[in-house]
């Protein structure tokens, strides 16, 4: 459930509390028990009318604007606030909520950029053998960086053709198991990264400090450096944010897949979206593995290899 803590309240760098503010500060994790308390302590105040729950909530989104937050991030976390209302009994109406709290327009403010088949080559000659790993994986599984990082040793099975990856339940954004593929060129690559550590016995693909598995943070700061390293470092005027950054692999990946005649639907089921009652008809893995090798590996690796006339090779 959504967890709103007080501004400049719970966070990693300070244990101050500002009683006048709520903010998205995070995502309420079940077993961190600081943020349920601060949760609870926004709530109890709300419900004591020591903050009123309409400036709670209008002052939540200045703060957002403030610290330069995405617009359309901005729109959900003021959709977000009344479900929270609703859901800890806290009264207030719904149309004194959109006259009191500002709305802000959900609008797509950076446009992303994909690289070109030369400048992904580029990134694949990378001297950091990790970051070409990060890159070539996310590309060829259009996985997200927070599912590719959690990846397990025993979630590789290389041997096939094409290479599989799986995606365990626990780490997916819809809590569903799922399989995607690495082309040649990508399996090679997570093969090297990987082939001393498999005869170790370690547990990560990606490992981190503490015996755990790399965090987000480090490793999108790797391939934004990898970014930069090529001169990719175009930013939106209006939001300072980069055009070129680490969620575009993904999109370049999905993008190749549906420019190869891989069928569409197969792609969204393949990258972990929600396909509703379209999931019936979805192929087994193995059926979707003949195909995707059929029509997406040439195309994705001719990409990755830099060829500019990939979409016809």
């Amino acid at each position: 459930m959504l967890a709103l803590s007080v501004a400049n309240g719970y966070n990693e760098q300070s244990n101050e509390h500002n009683p006048y503010l709520i903010t998205p500060a995070t995502i309420l994790q079940r077993n961190d028990v600081r943020k349920q308390q601060v949760r609870g302590l926004v709530v109890e105040a709300i419900s004591k009318k020591l903050l009123d729950p309409y400036e709670a909530a209008d002052k939540m989104v200045i703060w957002m604007q403030e610290n330069r937050y995405a617009l359309g991030t901005i729109f959900k976390y003021r959709s977000y606030v009344p479900k929270l209302y609703r859901f800890c009994r806290i009264p207030f109406e719904q149309e004194i909520y959109d006259e009191s709290v500002r709305l802000v327009r959900k609008l797509t403010e950076t446009q992303s950029k994909t690289p070109t088949p030369e400048q992904t080559k580029k990134l694949l000659e990378n001297p950091d053998l990790r970051t070409r790993v990060l890159v070539a994986a996310t590309i060829s599984t259009y996985a997200r960086i927070n599912e590719i990082v959690q990846l397990k040793l025993s979630d590789l099975s290389l041997e096939l053709k094409p290479a599989r990856v799986t995606f365990r339940s626990t780490t997916t954004k819809t809590g569903k198991e799922r399989t995607s593929f690495l082309c040649a060129r990508a399996a090679d690559l997570v093969k090297r990264f990987t082939e001393f550590r498999m005869k170790k016995g370690d547990s990560w693909v990606f490992p981190g400090k503490r015996k755990e598995h790399l965090t987000v943070k480090s490793a999108a700061e790797a391939i934004t450096q990898a970014l930069l390293s090529l001169g990719l470092n175009e930013k939106s005027e209006k939001t300072g944010r980069y055009a070129y950054h680490p969620h575009v692999f993904r999109k370049l990946g999905i993008n190749i897949s549906k420019r190869a005649k891989f069928p569409w639907d197969w792609v969204e089921w393949l990258a972990g979206h929600e396909l509703g009652t379209q999931e019936a008809y979805l192929p087994t893995v193995d059926e979707a593995a003949e195909t995707w090798d059929s029509l997406v590996e040439p195309k994705m690796t001719a990409f990755l290899n830099g060829n500019p006339n990939w979409a016809i090779a």
